[in-house]
């Protein structure tokens, strides 16, 4: 669920949670009989996303990288922060090749790791302070916080229902720079939505 309030205040984004617990109740009817019932309560958290929580380290760069691209570009690059997460060096091993994730298991361990996405440590505003981009001089850039605001629910999306766009892709590049030597060891995964003009994703 995606719901927006305008007002002239900073934007602050939450993961609202729906815990539903069961509660027991019994009572006594007029015959005599004890009747038992389960029903349940549900309360609802609104979490504040922090741009320096293990979500916020995923949601900068996706909107650093794909400010420019649709929805599902933005996903796809979610995945394969999350996809780099998870992965156990299962077939990086099996290929020979090193095994650099392997002591990366958070999504602030695989984007802070360095040389591994272009917007990190090159001051990029879009990836540093979010907020100078889409309130610049305290007014609000409607293109950018569209962008950013799509950028968070592409996090959120690809961390908590496991979407698989990517097919397990761990590398993506854009195709305006030199195509990495890397790209002729691995296989090219055809995104839906996403034009190869945009990004290109990779897989083992």
């Amino acid at each position: 669920m995606i719901e927006r309030i305008k007002n002239n205040q900073s934007d602050m984004f939450y993961l609202r949670e729906i815990i539903s617990k069961p509660v027991y109740s019994r009572f006594t009817t007029s015959d005599g009989s004890i009747v038992r019932r389960k029903s349940f309560m549900e309360t609802t958290t609104n979490i504040p996303i922090d741009m320096y929580s293990d979500l916020g380290y995923m949601i900068r760069p996706v909107y650093a990288e794909a400010v420019g691209a649709n929805y599902n570009a933005k996903l796809a690059v979610a995945e394969v922060i999350r996809n780099r997460a998870n992965d156990k060096t299962t077939n990086s091993a099996a290929h020979g090749w090193a095994a650099i994730f392997r002591n990366i298991d958070t999504y602030q361990a695989v984007v802070t790791q360095s040389g591994q996405f272009e917007s990190v440590g090159n001051n990029t505003p879009r990836y540093d302070n979010p907020a100078s981009m889409t309130r610049p001089n305290g007014k609000r850039n409607e293109l950018e916080t569209n962008a950013f605001v799509q950028s968070v629910s592409a996090a959120m999306n690809a961390t908590n229902n496991n979407t698989h766009t990517t097919q397990g892709a761990m590398y993506f590049y854009s195709p305006y720079i030199k195509a990495p030597a890397w790209t002729n060891s691995l296989q090219q995964v055809t995104v839906p939505n996403v034009s190869s003009s945009v990004f290109k994703f990779y897989k083992y």
